[in-house]
């Protein structure tokens, strides 16, 4: 277990919402009730499930083979949270902020092909 975090700082996206820059990606995640916990905080389970979404949407034909999440503060419920995304070298970066905030989770997933590649697979 290590106490600091490592994770690269997020890439500067213009404003919150949909868009892209210098090979970036962001989207909108709308928060669900289920995502809260009994304080109100986005839940630190949500960012794995995320991650394992994110995957699937941006390279389907690969599967997480590894992966590690910061958390660096606590998101509160209501709202949204901006998901900015990096694909390359077969590693997916995610950081994920809520709609005025700094960003609050980090993740780094390692890809590697997977069997959903096929139709049979799926």
């Amino acid at each position: 277990m290590r106490a600091r975090l490592l994770h690269e700082r997020a890439p500067q996206l213009a404003g919150h919402g949909e868009g892209s820059a210098g090979g970036a990606q962001q989207w909108r995640w709308a928060l669900r009730f289920a995502d809260l916990d009994v304080l109100g905080h986005v839940n630190n389970a949500v960012a794995w499930s995320l991650l394992d979404e994110l995957a699937e949407r941006v390279a389907p034909r690969l599967a997480v083979s590894s992966a590690e999440v910061e958390y660096r503060e606590p998101i509160a419920g209501g709202g949204a949270v901006d998901v900015r995304f990096a694909l390359g070298d077969g590693t997916l970066r995610m950081w994920v902020a809520p709609e005025a905030g700094a960003v609050a989770v980090t993740a780094l997933a390692r890809l590697a092909p997977s069997d959903r590649a096929s139709p049979e697979g799926r």
